[in-house]
């Protein structure tokens, strides 16, 4: 295989691995790997160009969800070419969910041992997700948050601080939700959350997902759009006694998300982008190739 590398050195916690000891551990399991480094000026989506252009096989990303997430929109048309994961974010819920290791000289093992399967994508407009997508509470939360970051506060404190004044003034949203089948759907409501396949609601199974595979996107929508009772519905989640008085939840290949709102601040995958109204929900039924332990059993 011709393997290529995208590294992302501002992926995860301070004193991430560099682009040189990702190459040195490929050299030592009898690897050679060809490193892009993500420079200030220099795009993900531009190395992951570069690199196709370049007739690489595996295309491989060192870095958080938000990166793996640039890289495999940027492969995904591409039949010949698979993801490699090698994970250096905080949370990596995608290369969790496909087993990956963690431990990095264990991602690039299995990154050199080649084996691959076919992942559904989300896809909301024109912007593919991995993991998940949410309009209202949770992307308004990320953008302030990412606003606090760039006038120097650090990410943590600026996540509690953004946490804090978005859910003490945040208003309602009223949607109107047109699933391919079934019933429309109007409600107010404080936050749309979208998955690639279904989540867990359960603890202490909370938000992991069974498959990867199942061609459907999940729609999870609170049923309270008040500030009490989205904290009873949260808590009522984690100690496993919700019921179905408390989230609208339905399994769909297309969703058409329609609101009075001309534009919508929309997470993906920890990103956020304004996106125009409707918002177009679908999946991408197995069109994603990406190398995986073998064997593999999804579970996140």
């Amino acid at each position: 295989m011709k393997i290529c590398c995208i590294s992302n050195s501002a992926s995860g916690p301070a004193g991430a691995s560099s682009g040189e000891a990702i190459a040195q551990l490929f050299a030592k399991h009898g690897a050679t790997v060809k490193m892009f480094e993500m420079h200030k000026n220099t795009s993900i989506k531009t190395l992951a160009q570069e690199a196709i252009s370049q007739g690489y096989d595996v295309v491989a990303a060192a870095g958080g969800d938000g990166t793996i997430n640039a890289v495999a929109s940027a492969i995904i048309d591409n039949t010949s070419i698979k993801l490699g994961i090698i994970p250096r974010g905080t949370l990596n819920h995608f290369a969790r969910a496909l087993n990956i290791p963690t431990d990095m000289e264990q991602a690039v093992q299995t990154i050199i041992a080649g084996h691959h399967i076919k992942v559904d994508v989300g896809q909301v407009n024109e912007q593919i997700f991995l993991n998940n997508s949410s309009v209202g509470l949770y992307p308004a939360m990320v953008h302030m948050r990412q606003s606090l970051q760039k006038s120097g506060v650090s990410k943590w404190p600026a996540a509690i601080w953004a946490s804090i004044r978005i859910f003490s003034r945040f208003r309602r949203l009223s949607l109107e939700l047109q699933p391919a089948e079934g019933e429309v759907v109007q409600h107010k409501t404080s936050m749309l959350f979208v998955g690639n396949n279904a989540y867990d609601t359960a603890f202490p199974a909370l938000g992991t997902r069974t498959s990867l595979q199942k061609g459907q996107i999940w729609i999870m929508m609170p049923k309270s759009a008040t500030r009490p009772g989205l904290i009873a519905g949260f808590l009522k989640m984690l100690t496993g006694r919700e019921s179905p008085a408390d989230a609208l939840t339905m399994e769909v290949t297309k969703l058409t998300v329609k609101s009075k709102r001309r534009l919508h601040h929309v997470s993906f995958d920890g990103e956020v982008m304004q996106l125009q109204s409707p918002l177009n929900y679908s999946t991408r039924p197995k069109s994603l190739r990406v190398i995986v332990p073998v064997p593999t059993t999804l579970n996140g």
